[in-house]
């Protein structure tokens, strides 16, 4: 067992010599909407070793009845100013980095100023880069030289900066990892040759960035270049592999039901696995989850009935999402509501424990105060859970459509998520690919701590062992980001008009390979912003009024960057030009990433 602790010592190390120490372990880090999952890979002996958590009895703290967990709660206390008197409980936030990269911006009369702020409750706005200070401090307890002490809780984040919270974690942490004593352990993550993460399918590079910021941040690897991102979906199926070799060329589906979205993969196997790449491997996204399904319960089994405990509580109709579908904007809007009082938050808190319980039984009798309130499993399937399992199976023939197979042709399917353990689910799941071995996770418990070894995160074990599938990595991707890539057009274009082929030309004097990039720089050259730059239409209803008028999201969005002529040749707005530097600067002033350099490739083999 480790003990996290305080050593305030920072080695310089040689980019060069530190390649050289770093090339062993590797750290899979699942960063989950409701808890963080870790596992450490040691390349040469291909072990994987879970890690644990354990927390320790503090003041204010409540430590749970079991020892440790494979999964720490994604819950931090945030304190935005001296003058609150008790901090906010922010929980479910991983969503939000995917709006935008945080920043300050300078004004004139008020000084500098933080972007986005966030309407996280009707009474409450947060900066969003206090949720990627969560982050750090999340990520902070696996990094053994850092402060865990406080009183009664864990402070691990605390700046002067404008708008900048204190960020807490409710308990001081021990941490190990099965099958390493604490000496290896500790060794082991002082030594990280790389760090993987995972990402939603449709993650915007916004999102990407904000991660590499925690982890950076946390300091659990010195530079951008040591983090790699990969979808989901692609990591259940390297677990798989590691855990037990598939059939060759055979074809694999993968459906993860998480917190926020439901991820799916098909994927055709090589002979040889090592050769596994992303041109093999189709991914799509919807985004329903495990949040929407307790929203629904709630609109839907929980408020209407009579002689609900809960029926005075006042949500407008029109805020009601349509049950199994994503329905973003009212689910927004509904999630403010909810977490703006403590009945909206207890109606949460009963959501969750009845899609547990209705798993294990035809029906289930509520009891709260004086009332009770009795739920049927039959209900909740026709009224909600068969929605969703329509639009699912609607996508998935679209997904089967785009790989060019029938569901017969699936040899195996791999199911993972709280919501993927429904017997509707099983059954028609079971129906729909009647030649596939299906395995599913175990329904877990809300109430109980998750313990069992076994219940280790499938996603951060897949993500661990990248080293073994490396050609699966978007290089490009790694390489360039979508802002890097923006920043370089802007550099390469002066007030002359370019031809594509002399775009890529420039690019090309400049180091940068455009045939692995070719798509994304024809993207941003024929006026499509790259995702997350700046929060989209559809997800602006989390900003406050201000942030949504922010001048410098207006100024980006009021004309065209480049624009072509009629012999096909790209001229640049110079103004415009200007105001997205100007931008691009502001993001990366406060950040330890920036876009002067791409990142290089730390090889594997």
């Amino acid at each position: 067992m480790m003990m996290v602790q305080d050593s305030g010592i920072e080695t310089d190390i040689s980019a060069l010599e530190l390649l050289r120490q770093q090339t062993q372990w590797y750290l899979g880090i699942d960063l989950g909407t409701t808890g963080l999952s870790a596992a450490l890979f040691h390349r040469d002996t291909r072990k994987v070793y879970p890690i644990y958590w354990q927390a320790e009895q503090t003041e204010l703290s409540e430590v749970e009845d079991l020892p440790f967990t494979f999964r720490l709660p994604c819950q931090v206390y945030y304190v935005n100013s001296q003058e609150e008197a008790t901090p906010s409980h922010l929980q479910h936030f991983k969503p939000l980095l995917n709006l935008g990269i945080p920043y300050y911006r300078g004004d004139d009369s008020s000084g500098l100023r933080a972007f986005p702020m966030i309407q996280w409750s009707q009474q409450q706005s947060i900066f969003l880069g206090g949720f990627q200070e969560a982050w750090t401090a999340l990520l902070s307890t696996l990094n053994p030289s850092r402060v865990l002490q406080g009183r009664g809780t864990s402070r691990l984040i605390e700046r002067n900066r404008v708008n900048c919270p204190t960020i807490a974690l409710p308990n001081i942490y021990r941490l190990g990892a099965v099958g390493l004593d604490g000496e290896e352990f500790q060794q082991a993550l002082m030594a990280l040759g790389g760090i993987i993460l995972g990402c939603p399918v449709a993650a915007t590079e916004a999102y990407r960035f904000n991660l590499r910021e925690a982890v950076l941040a946390a300091g659990l690897v010195k530079r951008p270049e040591q983090i790699f991102i990969i979808e989901d979906a692609i990591a259940t199926l390297l677990y798989q592999f590691h855990l037990n070799s598939p059939d060759p060329n055979s074809t694999i589906l993968m459906l993860n039901i998480g917190a926020t979205t439901t991820e799916m993969a098909v994927a055709t196997l090589p002979q040889d696995l090592t050769e596994f790449s992303a041109s093999q491997v189709v991914c799509h996204q919807i985004t329903y989850g495990g949040d929407a399904f307790n929203q629904d319960i709630i609109t839907q089994l929980l408020l209407h009935p009579k002689g609900s405990p809960f029926q005075t509580f006042d949500i407008p109709d029109f805020v009601s999402p349509q049950p199994g579908h994503p329905d973003l904007t009212k689910r927004y809007r509904l999630q403010q509501i909810l977490q703006s009082s403590e009945a909206g938050l207890k109606l949460l808190e009963v959501a969750e424990l009845l899609k547990f319980k209705l798993q294990q039984t035809d029906h289930y009798t509520l009891k709260l105060n004086n009332y009770s309130l009795e739920v049927s499993q039959q209900d909740l399937e026709q009224k909600i859970f068969m929605p969703f399992v329509q639009q699912l199976n609607r996508e998935l023939n679209h997904l089967f459509s785009q790989k060019g197979i029938s569901p017969v042709g699936i040899n195996q399917a791999i199911c993972t998520g709280g919501n993927s353990t429904w017997p509707t689910f099983s059954r028609w799941l079971r129906q729909k690919l009647p030649n596939a071995l299906i395995t599913q996770d175990s329904p877990r418990n809300p109430e109980n701590s998750d313990n069992n070894y076994s219940h280790c995160s499938r996603l951060a074990w897949g993500l661990a062992v990248l080293p073994l599938y490396f050609k699966v990595l978007d290089v490009s991707r790694h390489q360039y980001s979508d802002y890097f890539i923006l920043a370089e057009l802007l550099r390469v274009f002066q007030e002359q008009p370019l031809s594509l082929s002399e775009v890529n030309q420039l690019l090309e004097n400049r180091g940068i390979n455009t045939r692995s990039c070719q798509d994304r720089i024809v993207a941003i050259l024929n006026g499509t912003l790259p995702p997350g730059l700046i929060p989209s239409t559809s997800e602006a209803f989390w900003l406050t009024l201000e942030s949504q008028t922010n001048p410098d999201y207006q100024g980006l969005l009021e004309g065209a960057l480049f624009y072509q002529d009629v012999d096909h040749h790209y001229f640049v707005s110079l103004d415009r030009a200007d105001i997205t530097r100007q931008y691009l600067s502001q993001l990366s002033q406060n950040s330890h990433q920036t876009w002067e350099e791409p990142q290089s490739i730390i090889s594997y083999h």
